[in-house]
């Protein structure tokens, strides 16, 4: 059988080769394989699926679903979240670009997930988020099932990284007044970046802060009331003067205006770069303050705004583990 032009056929699939807007590392456009159908199907259904692929697009293709469910849904995000999603859904509608929604089959998620085997949150990420659009998808009537759900989440180890004061000590020597202060801020609190940085001077009350964390506030709806202390307060006060503008905002910029996730991580990196300090996130802040509130008797599950106890433990392990002292020699020997 002669294939028609740019349709090849290989491990028994045909293929429509065309074209990519990227280019190789030498300057030249990629090549894009675009699976048809199998060849054993014969060439009724290869012409058929040549048929599919050049139809114009329609209100089901991909990239169509994922615009609508950006205009339906991501307005339901944070500013940090709805960024993250807007880049991602970009390259979920490139990705499937050529699929009809109803066309997307679980080994079709495999492969797109499996682009990030070697980085496992990444991954985990993607296929998160490819299961909300196609959720919604079904919502809609387009197709009857998710195919996202046949494909397993990658298994991801739990970080383990407790950072030690004297490391904290070189970071917040290396950083900013306002950075160091968002550093004193997070351990004090335990409170997702996120929060910290939306945290507004009107939220600061005398008895205290009443955080209420935007990842699980859908969700849970749940508050966490910090007390004032003599602690928080120094901090909050070092942030107050850390530079000469006034702002509505506890971490701000030079100018006033509310930091963002980015800059925030930025200067945080920068910080540990010039201090030395290696596989340090900021993240790592929030675990070693749930631990610390965990060893010292506190309500370390309320601190970090868990629904249970058992999310709490994974902060406090992934974090470090108390040393125990073996028997001595003498004690040993009865």
């Amino acid at each position: 059988m002669k294939l028609p032009p740019k349709v090849t056929a290989k491990n028994g699939r045909y293929f429509w080769i065309a074209q990519s807007v990227e280019r190789d590392r030498r300057g030249r456009l990629k090549r894009r394989w675009l699976p048809l159908s199998r060849v054993d199907e014969g060439p009724a259904a290869l012409y058929d699926a040549l048929a599919r692929l050049h139809r114009p697009p329609s209100d089901s293709a991909m990239p169509a679903i994922v615009s609508a469910w950006k205009g339906a849904e991501l307005g339901k995000y944070s500013p940090a979240t709805k960024k993250e999603y807007e880049r991602m859904a970009v390259v979920i509608a490139e990705a499937f670009r050529d699929f009809e929604v109803a066309d997307v089959r679980p080994s079709d998620v495999a492969d797109f997930v499996d682009q990030w085997k070697d980085r496992p949150r990444a991954g985990n990420a993607y296929r998160s988020l490819l299961l909300l659009i196609m959720s919604y998808a079904v919502r809609r009537g387009r197709r009857d099932d998710n195919p996202v759900r046949e494909i397993a989440s990658f298994s991801v180890s739990a970080r383990s990284r407790y950072l030690t004061d004297e490391e904290i000590a070189r970071i917040k020597a290396k950083s900013s007044a306002m950075t160091a202060g968002l550093v004193d801020l997070a351990l004090v609190t335990g409170q997702r970046i996120g929060d910290l940085l939306s945290l507004k001077w009107s939220d600061v009350r005398a008895d205290g802060i009443i955080f209420r964390p935007a990842k699980v506030q859908k969700k849970t709806a749940v508050a966490v009331p910090i007390r004032m202390t003599p602690r928080l307060r120094a901090v909050l006060e070092r942030c107050r003067v850390a530079t000469k503008v006034s702002s509505l905002w506890v971490v701000h910029t030079r100018a006033g205006q509310p930091l963002t996730y980015s800059g925030a991580n930025s200067a945080w990196e920068r910080a540990c770069n010039a201090a030395g300090v290696t596989d340090a996130h900021f993240h790592d802040l929030r675990h070693r303050a749930i631990t610390d509130a965990e060893r010292q008797g506190k309500n370390a599950r309320r601190l970090g705004g868990h629904s249970s106890k058992a999310m709490t433990q994974t902060y406090i392990e992934a974090a470090g583990l108390d040393w125990i002292d073996p028997p001595d020699e003498q004690e040993a020997a009865k």
